[in-house]
């Protein structure tokens, strides 16, 4: 199948905040939507967590607006910056603790975020790095504003599934108007929107002439790939790194269009140049998500990297110039926490003792 698709020599426009800016001419990478739970360390009551998460999201917010109700299983809920939610149980529900604090910020709203001199990238960072806050949701823009997508081709290929991808539902549709979250013209969709991995392929200058009746550029195709689970944990990853060359190799690895050849087993055939161009050459990506290796040292490791300083500074604001209020603190935390201690736990435990036996019986016999 040949195409006129060619790669363009003009630079690509630059979407502002992100991760590629505006120095490739190929895919502009940004992020589209940032889901993220942050667990309670040491309160006593739901609403004291939300007051500290608030406080350390107080350089991004500009907009506090109490809600009533909640939402995705939480009791309670604020809007913030004009259109994200943050979500909580308070002290009635059962799991509260276990729940922790949601924040949810749709792709429109995360420039509502960004000053001048803030980023994606450096808004991610803060929320899942300096706030130990845990990506569940993360959508990612691949956007073309150079000439290497087009619908009609996009659509060919998928149509006569030249095409290689792990998802085994892929669907093309077309609206003549924006509707039900789906935009104007043509969407190829890949696998389930209830599923770990999701994505659509759409005309979004037509989206944003239909909604607004203008546009800016004038050409612009969207691949937006939506991920949740320990995949979002792994690309937010990524993309706090700034690693473009891993964001778009994975989404070749989940989606590759490919030059038909002679050979049945389409694995061999050469992806498609203009895709290949588009994701900046990228190999696929190996997402390789390490299984639990939970130990006590390897708790003591991650309590003395990632917690010492923040309980530091805790225990020294408890404190307020009396030690033994401090020491109380820190002592009623290890009881509390010794009663939530569950087979996981003593396992570990377990292993611990008898790996500390061992020891001692070789120095022993050493000596």
């Amino acid at each position: 199948m040949t195409t006129n698709a060619t790669s363009p020599a003009a630079p690509a426009a630059q979407t502002p905040g992100s991760l590629t800016g505006g120095k490739r001419t190929a895919a502009q990478v940004g992020l589209h939507w940032i889901s993220v739970t942050f667990p309670y360390q040491g309160v006593e009551t739901a609403r004291m967590g939300v007051d500290r998460i608030l406080a350390a999201l107080k350089p991004f917010l500009d907009v506090v607006e109490p809600r009533a109700g909640g939402g995705n299983g939480y009791t309670s809920s604020f809007k913030l910056n004009d259109g994200a939610l943050l979500l909580w149980s308070d002290d009635s529900a059962k799991d509260w603790r276990l729940m922790g604090v949601h924040l949810s910020i749709p792709g429109g709203n995360i420039a509502n975020w960004l000053s001048v001199d803030d980023t994606e990238r450096g808004l991610l960072a803060y929320l899942t790095a300096t706030m130990d806050g845990k990506c569940t949701r993360l959508d990612i823009a691949y956007d073309d504003f150079g000439g290497y997508l087009h619908m009609d081709i996009i659509s060919e290929y998928s149509e006569a599934r030249h095409l290689s991808t792990r998802w085994q539902n892929v669907s093309y549709t077309r609206h003549d108007r924006t509707s039900s979250g789906d935009p104007a013209g043509r969407i190829i969709r890949s696998g389930k929107r209830s599923s770990d991995t999701y994505c659509r392929v759409y005309d979004k200058r037509l989206e944003m002439l239909d909604r607004t009746g203008k546009c800016e550029y004038g050409h612009w195709v969207r691949v937006e790939l939506e991920v949740k689970g320990p995949q979002a944990v792994f690309l937010a990853a990524q993309a706090v790194k700034g690693d473009v060359e891993e964001l778009c190799g994975y989404l070749l690895k989940l989606l590759n269009f490919k030059e038909p050849a002679g050979d049945t087993n389409k694995r061999r055939w050469r992806t498609a140049p203009w895709w290949l161009g588009f994701l900046h050459g990228a190999a696929k990506c190996t997402l390789t998500l390490a299984s639990p290796d939970r130990s006590v040292d390897k708790t003591a490791a991650w309590i003395d990297h990632q917690v010492k300083a923040s309980l530091a500074m805790l225990v020294l604001a408890i404190s307020d110039g009396d030690r033994w209020r401090g020491e109380a603190y820190v002592r009623r935390l290890v009881a509390e926490g010794t009663e939530l201690l569950n087979d996981e736990h003593r396992r570990m435990l377990k292993r611990y003792s008898q790996e500390a036996q061992r020891r001692k019986k070789h120095l022993i016999g050493a000596t």
